[in-house]
């Protein structure tokens, strides 16, 4: 299972902008637990470190409960990578890449798209 779980979060490409941020939403949404709405809509101001770690304090889920989100070291360098690259500074974190490999639009609109994400990454090949 863990080799599966690794398999899947090295599946991207790590030398193109879509491959990195592709690695970035998979890891948040395997090692934090985040909703497919959760993470497109969630803001850079919104990861901050608290006690000496990284978390998304008070995320609003399913059922407007609040919750506490930790990220681990790896997935937070996953973050940086991509939001470096794509040189995001502010607002949402996650926005389309197209075939030419740059950043187009401020936001990912439809949650769908995470969820495509994952089943082609997922798919045996």
């Amino acid at each position: 299972m863990k080799e599966q779980a690794n398999e899947l979060l090295n599946a991207p490409d790590s030398t193109i902008l879509k491959g990195k941020r592709d690695r970035a939403i998979l890891a948040l949404l395997m090692s934090c637990g985040l909703r497919r709405a959760e993470l497109v809509g969630l803001e850079v101001d919104r990861i901050q470190q608290r006690e000496g770690r990284w978390v998304i304090p008070d995320l609003v889920g399913k059922g407007n409960r609040l919750r506490t989100v930790t990220i681990p070291a790896a997935v937070k360098v996953r973050s940086d990578e991509w939001t470096r690259a794509a040189k995001i500074h502010e607002g949402k974190i996650f926005r389309p890449v197209n075939k030419g490999d740059r950043v187009v639009g401020k936001f990912i609109a439809d949650e769908k798209a995470i969820w495509q994400l994952v089943v082609h990454y997922g798919a045996p090949g």
